[in-house]
């Protein structure tokens, strides 16, 4: 460890301080900061720590070298003139100063480095040299620390000879009188300010810890190591039946089960309450008004969504003005910069249409005086694959529900958000079709459910017992998330080798495009869709093979009997 040389500091009002003379370099300042609360002054320019015994006795058994100082002399004058500082008894620290003596042979920066870490190991830096590294890499749970650039060499028996062989240096030895035991004991109380949540106190425990990080709205504060969780009955039984099974002596107050709901409240009320928490207290109610006044018109929760997001966006880039006193003029600037970003021509629409929505619902103008262009409607052609192409792709992941998801995007033609949603129920094995509730545009309907897919859905089910969504997610009691399902179809695409711009609903496209060349009629794949009018429907006809391939190019025609190079 480097030398420190050190000296009592009156700090304006705040009387004594340490001094620190030298200025430490990083490792010096993570042993400091383990000594006490280390600050930095500009007046004085140089660290500090309390003025404090126990401060000053952990500095005598971090650094070797201490040179004190009487008072903060200039640079170059680092002579010590007391073994103790001013005010601490010599008995209690008492530090001898080591006599002058030649320079070592090795240059200091070239020596290791070693201080000990939260009593937990220790902390090493040394410099490059192929066979000392090769060394310190051959201690058992030996890791190396990007950020602070040093190795950590963990409490484990035989790492204290392992580390003092490596270096050539005896290691600081821990201090274990300030060490206590782990214990066995968790607890479970009510949140102190929060209705909807419990804190959770909790030893460390690996299957314990796994199930609180796989929780929805978890919370984990560092400080106190507590963990928060929702207040859900089954969530909370299916917790503390872990916790026991760990052997934990569990302790839950009576208090936890009051107004303890069975069931988790719906998603879009818990993601409407997350996006207010983003809004102004003054802007909180307005916001409020808008979401329930769509939600009573029974609007979907994602265009719900969508419309408040915009709403927000408005507002936020006008301090947080209501929409109705926005002038027209910088609606239609603050609409032109979106564009400039690049936004397509739908989510242009969408976003006149949520502001036009909000004006009408909660300010009750109903002909609003500016009218924002809407945008020509752009004709895309879908994105397909080919049938090899989606071969390869449905074969792709390893993981069986993985692939059953996609089989199903396929074999029914299904978008992500129908694909996640299902419900055991919903699969009818005898009639053999599937039942989509509640899909886009609040429509049900049915689609066929395959032999193969069947096969695959069983052989699924036998592995994994769902219980009431097909897919569940993280947390058993909601289903799979929609984004991750995108993300799995993600990293089949690449391991398949397609290099389309695809997406999870190109499986879509694929289907009905697939059916059309395949002789099925166009109102029958109207009705698997669910679309609304045979113009939507009628675009795959622009994609498909068995019209496009049956017209005979007028270049072929034209060097059918010449050579063309």
């Amino acid at each position: 460890m480097m030398p420190l040389t050190i000296f009592p500091l009156q700090y304006k009002a705040e009387g004594k301080k340490i001094g620190i003379k030298t200025c430490p370099d990083a490792l010096a300042k993570v042993v400091l900061r383990e000594c006490g609360s280390l600050k930095y002054s500009k007046t004085y320019q140089c660290w500090y720590l309390p003025y404090d015994k126990a401060v000053f006795s952990r500095l005598k058994q971090q650094f070797t070298t201490l040179s004190i100082l009487s008072h903060n002399e200039p640079s170059g004058a680092t002579t010590p003139t007391k073994e103790c500082l001013p005010g601490i008894a010599e008995a209690d620290t008492a530090i001898p100063i080591p006599p002058a003596q030649a320079a070592p042979q090795t240059p200091q920066e070239e020596q290791p480095r070693i201080v000990v870490w939260n009593n937990s190991g220790w902390k090493v830096q040394v410099p490059y040299k192929k066979e000392l590294i090769a060394k310190i890499k051959q201690i058992p749970d030996v890791r190396w620390v990007k950020e602070e650039k040093v190795w950590f060499v963990p409490l484990r028996k035989g790492n204290f000879q392992a580390l003092q062989q490596a270096t050539g240096i005896e290691p600081p030895h821990i201090d274990f009188s300030e060490y206590t035991k782990p214990t066995n004991n968790g607890s479970i109380y009510p949140h102190p300010t929060r209705t909807d949540m419990v804190c959770i106190s909790v030893p460390y425990r690996a299957a314990v810890i796994a199930h609180l990080m796989r929780m929805k709205g978890r919370h984990y504060d560092k400080g106190q190591r507590i963990w928060t969780v929702p207040k859900v009955k089954p969530v909370l039984e299916e917790l503390i039946s872990l916790m026991q099974q760990s052997g934990l002596t569990l302790t839950v107050q009576a208090t936890v089960w009051d107004n303890c709901p069975e069931k988790l409240p719906p998603q879009n009320r818990q993601q409407s309450n997350s996006y207010l928490q983003r809004v102004p207290a003054h802007r909180q109610e307005t916001v409020q008004l808008f979401t329930d006044r769509l939600m009573l018109r029974n609007y979907s929760w994602a265009t719900i969504k969508s419309y408040t997001l915009i709403v927000m966006q408005l507002m936020k880039a006008h301090n947080w003005q209501l929409p109705q006193e926005i002038p027209g003029r910088q609606i239609e600037k603050w609409l032109g910069k979106q564009i400039q970003n690049g936004i397509s021509a739908s989510y242009q629409n969408t976003i006149v249409s949520a502001i036009s929505l909000y004006l009408r619902l909660v300010a009750g103008i109903d002909n609003w005086q500016l009218h924002l262009p809407r945008p020509r409607k752009e004709q895309k052609l879908p994105n397909v694959m080919s049938e090899q192409e989606t071969l390869r792709l449905l074969s792709a992941p390893e993981n069986l529900k993985h692939r059953c998801m996609l089989y199903l995007g396929y074999a029914a033609g299904l978008r992500v958000s129908e694909v996640v949603n299902l419900e055991i129920s919903d699969i009818d094995s005898e009639r053999k079709v599937i039942t989509l509730r509640a899909a886009k545009g609040k429509k049900d309907r049915q689609v066929m459910l395959s032999d193969t897919l069947l096969t695959v859905l069983r052989t699924y089910y036998k592995a994994y017992r769902p219980k009431r969504w097909l897919f569940e997610g993280e947390n058993k009691h909601e289903p799979y998330s929609a984004r991750s399902l995108q993300a799995v179809f993600r990293q089949a695409k690449y391991k398949a080798g397609i290099r389309k711009q695809v997406t999870f609903h190109s499986l879509r496209h694929s289907f009905a495009t697939h059916l059309l060349e395949g002789g099925t009629d166009l109102r029958i794949i109207q009705e698997l869709l669910g679309h609304n009018h045979i113009n939507t429907t009628l675009r795959y006809t622009h994609v498909s093979n068995k019209v496009i391939t049956n017209v005979q190019s007028p270049l072929d025609k034209l060097f059918k009997n010449e050579k063309v190079l």
